[in-house]
């Protein structure tokens, strides 16, 4: 990261099911949900996550402001994520990491590792 760019990170954590990846992936593709998860297919990690709807890994995505605070986005959504976030980081002077949690049971322990873990 530059020594000048403003970074702040959040975390999202709630109940499964209560729409935290969509939430996400709305903010961070600035692209709007169809109502079957498109934007939460986004930001998940894995195949399993897409066919289930649930999130079980920690997912990380970040939204870029400029200089102006408009948000930052890349000219193309279909960017692997390496390249995606150099393209944000590039032209942002603020950067807001999402840390996006799990929220099933079945998943606790990866959800404390990432809110004790990962500093939010």
């Amino acid at each position: 990261m530059e020594p000048d760019l403003v970074h702040c990170k959040v975390a999202v954590v709630g109940n499964v099911d209560s729409g935290k990846s969509t939430l996400v992936g709305v903010l961070t593709k600035a692209q709007p949900d169809d109502g079957n998860g498109s934007a939460r297919k986004l930001v998940f990690n894995y195949d399993h996550e897409k066919e289930s709807g649930r999130t079980s890994s920690v997912c990380y995505e970040i939204m870029g402001f400029d200089s102006e605070g408009r948000q930052v986005n890349p000219e193309r959504l279909d960017l692997n994520r390496n390249r995606y976030w150099d393209e944000v980081v590039k032209r942002s002077s603020k950067i807001v990491t999402f840390i996006d949690l799990c929220g099933h049971l079945k998943y606790l322990r990866t959800t404390i590792t990432g809110m004790c873990g990962l500093a939010p």
